[in-house]
């Protein structure tokens, strides 16, 4: 029986969660950071920090806002090439 490529692979949607920096308060941050989030993401992008081999199937749009989820999960190990 041939060796499975991913360890994991999750599908579904993802989103971007905007967060204030750390000891802020929205009302009074002058800058909101980024992440990818969505149980499927996370789910990959945290098994890949353990050292699993995790893919990650689900649509993103052609845009900055598309780039930066690839990216994301990218720098946390997570394939994308489906």
């Amino acid at each position: 029986m041939p060796t499975p490529t991913f360890d994991m692979t999750t599908i579904g949607e993802t989103m971007l969660r905007l967060s204030v920096p750390a000891g802020e308060r929205l009302e009074h941050a002058r800058r909101l950071d980024l992440f990818p989030a969505g149980a499927e993401a996370n789910i990959a992008s945290a098994l890949s920090r353990l050292g699993h081999r995790c893919a990650w199937l689900g649509g993103l749009p052609d845009s900055s806002l598309g780039r930066i989820v690839a990216n994301q999960l990218r720098m946390a190990g997570v394939n994308l090439d489906g």
